[in-house]
């Protein structure tokens, strides 16, 4: 009897702690893109290229990183419309893990042709699939920069082992390219199912999907 409540009690606390991780509530980290103000880029200022330095903090495989799609606002959209996602960023490495962490690319404008100390850009986007999981849509959402240098105060983050980053997105229903826009509005009922996906830009450093999708339903946006 013993043995079966204590498995009880380990179950009940397994469940909440699951719960408490799907609500976010966990996060050792918050940042709310939308809530944040924009930093103008000066004008003559040169912005950072895609090359990043300091890779050598990153591990080359497997992505240590575990990603959550945590929610979406809403479940039926019309094409273009604007919408918020938020994301769960889980180190589950042994090592800690700098990621860029600032979505302001005015802060790292450079009067001069140089790019800042330690500098690190990457982005957080959805990528749309098919309702059944089965297609890969070739639709990938516009993405959100993140930035980070140690010129910045703030913007570099270090995710320690076991600790989880909380991100909340600003988005928009917009393909990269036209054919994915094509590929969603042809799927049955508008019925597709959207993922996350968390990218570091440094060599050998792969991309992390969200484990999870969640269903939504998207249509053309009617004329009027």
């Amino acid at each position: 009897m013993r043995v079966m409540r204590t498995s009880l009690v380990g179950a009940v606390l397994l469940t909440a702690a699951t719960g408490l991780f799907a609500q976010g509530r966990e996060a050792d980290h918050y940042l709310d893109i939308p809530g944040q103000g924009r930093t103008p880029i000066p004008s003559g200022s040169i912005f950072p290229g895609p090359h990043s330095i300091g890779g050598a903090d990153h591990p080359s495989v497997p992505n240590p990183l575990r990603l959550t799609l945590r929610s979406i606002d809403g479940a039926d959209f019309a094409y273009g419309d604007y919408f918020n996602f938020e994301v769960l960023i889980a180190n589950t490495g042994k090592q800690p893990i700098r990621i860029p962490w600032s979505p302001n690319a005015g802060a790292f404008a450079q009067p001069v042709r140089r790019t800042p100390s330690e500098f690190l850009n990457g982005g957080l986007h959805l990528q749309v699939e098919s309702a059944d999981g089965k297609q890969a849509l070739l639709a990938i959402l516009d993405s959100q920069a993140l930035y980070g240098s140690a010129e910045v105060p703030g913007s570099l983050l270090m995710l320690a082992p076991g600790r989880i980053a909380h991100v909340r997105v600003p988005a928009q229903w917009s393909a990269t390219v036209d054919f994915g826009r094509d590929a969603i509005l042809r799927q049955p009922g508008g019925a597709v199912q959207v993922r996350a996906v968390f990218s570091i830009f440094v060599d050998s450093f792969p991309s992390a999907r969200s484990t999870n999708t969640i269903p939504v339903r998207i249509v053309r946006r009617e004329l009027r």
